[in-house]
């Protein structure tokens, strides 16, 4: 405590600011290569990292996040003949989002848990653990839990053909995308240990409270005995999509000053799925479990009286999508256009002749 008070919620006053951190770069360079070929490239990069809730300035209650972006585009749009104009382009960007433990690193054995726990972690970092109550009745937690690594991207190819014959400029081209999403959440990568009842604390007695009373969770925690555990073994899952989208348009100049527009564009998404078929859609409990024969065995050697061996049955497993998608979807949709401009010509006293 570094505020008088006593045990209490309001005894430690912690002033950490939130930082965010943020870069921009923007670059382009265009060339022409002939007085039909005019080609630009751009690049582009953003920084941006936020560090915030460092309350004991170790490490153990902040939390980070960085999102670093990159993407660059190429076109080139050539004169074919003085009627007809073709536009080409590629546009790639990235986005790598991370949140990464301020813990990452710590070997959990150094506070008396067992190596295993370091030994099997995917991501090691200090164990969270959280507690039942303060006297003003709220919770409290510490360690890291939210460590992941979020990065995505996305391509683009497109492509539009301009024409002009008599009153009509017609165009009409193609738009091909993909997008790439990766997911690794650690979560209690090195355990979440709860601290929340005083089962081991309240004493002998038939009469003792069965709340939980000021300071019994942290003696729970000091005796190393907490009321319950978790420890995450996350799979990382990498997702990928397509697009594509077609659009014709002409631009009709009915007279000198009305242009008609008229326009059709057709957008379609296929459905998303995951690169290594990880993604599941239910579970079955009438499936046969490929550990059931072994369990079914060991159970008959010391059954409970309760349930016989001949009726103990281990059924039940996930169900996958047999095509490998996340979802199936249907997404056929045509857009219309349709519009009209008009340009209205004004006159003034040089016109008439006045």
């Amino acid at each position: 405590p570094n505020q008088p008070g006593g045990y209490s919620s309001t005894d430690f006053a912690s002033v950490q600011p939130t930082t965010d951190n943020y870069k921009n770069f923007l670059g382009r360079i265009d060339y022409n290569v002939n007085d039909r070929d005019r080609v630009f490239f751009d690049i582009r990069d953003t920084q941006y990292l936020q560090a915030k809730n460092d309350y004991f300035g170790n490490g153990i209650t902040a939390s980070w996040l960085t999102r670093n972006n990159i993407g660059g585009t190429v076109d080139n749009v050539y004169t074919l003949n003085p009627t007809n104009v073709l536009d080409l382009r590629v546009n790639f960007t990235r986005m790598n989002e991370t949140h990464p433990s301020p813990t990452a690193g710590f070997d959990a054995s150094s506070l008396g848990f067992p190596s295993y726990l370091a030994g099997l972690s995917p991501y090691q970092q200090m164990p969270s653990l959280s507690f039942a109550s303060t006297t003003s009745n709220t919770s409290y937690s510490d360690g890291s839990t939210g460590a992941s690594l979020l990065p995505s991207q996305s391509l683009q190819l497109f492509a539009k053909w301009s024409s002009i014959h008599g009153n009509h400029s017609m165009s009409f081209g193609a738009d091909l995308r993909q997008y790439n999403a990766n997911f690794t959440t650690y979560g209690n990568s090195d355990g979440n240990f709860s601290f929340s009842s005083n089962a081991w604390v309240k004493g002998p007695s038939a009469n003792a409270s069965s709340t939980v009373s000021q300071g019994q969770d942290i003696a729970e925690m000091l005796l190393g005995l907490p009321t319950s555990g978790t420890y995450d073994l996350n799979v990382q899952s990498s997702f990928y999509e397509h697009y594509m989208g077609f659009f014709f348009q002409d631009d009709w100049r009915v007279k000198k000053n009305i242009t008609v527009n008229l326009g059709l564009r057709y957008d379609k998404d296929f459905p998303y799925h995951e690169k290594f078929g990880q993604t599941v859609n239910g579970f079955d409990t009438t499936a046969t479990s490929p550990i059931a024969g072994a369990a079914e065995i060991a159970y008959a050697k010391n059954p409970i009286a309760q349930l016989p061996a001949s009726l103990f049955k281990v059924n039940g497993g996930l169900t996958y999508p047999s095509d490998g998608a996340v979802y199936n979807q249907t997404s056929n949709l045509f857009s219309p256009r349709v519009g009209v401009d008009r340009k209205s010509t004004r006159l003034n006293s040089s016109h008439l002749g006045i």
